[in-house]
């Protein structure tokens, strides 16, 4: 039995993917990816794409955490920072004193 993969390529569940993934607005550096990809052991494969749906993940996260950031700004919620105060903050969470690190600003 057939199935879709993505609503895009009809295979049967044992079949190869390679070759298979037809996406007009994908960029030519993913479609070759997938291409090198496809070339490896199924256990690497797996494992980049865990890697990679990770990174997918986090992507849209920080997109939705700054889009919530915008919303928020529009809608008037937003307050005057103080830019030192921002520095020192993450300094201190980084792990790292104000006096270890200095900026020059031209």
């Amino acid at each position: 039995m057939s199935s879709m993969i993505g609503g895009l390529c009809p295979v049967a569940p044992s079949d190869s993917l390679q070759g298979c993934v037809s996406i007009p607005s994908m960029v030519n550096t993913l479609k070759n990816a997938i291409d090198e990809i496809a070339t490896l052991s199924e256990a690497d494969q797996e494992e980049i794409a865990r890697q990679l749906l990770t990174h997918v993940a986090k992507i849209r996260r920080l997109r939705a955490d700054l889009q919530a950031g915008v919303d928020s700004l529009d809608a008037g919620c937003g307050r005057q920072l103080d830019i030192d105060e921002v520095i020192a903050r993450a300094r201190h969470r980084g792990g790292r004193s104000a006096a270890s690190q200095s900026f020059t600003f031209t």
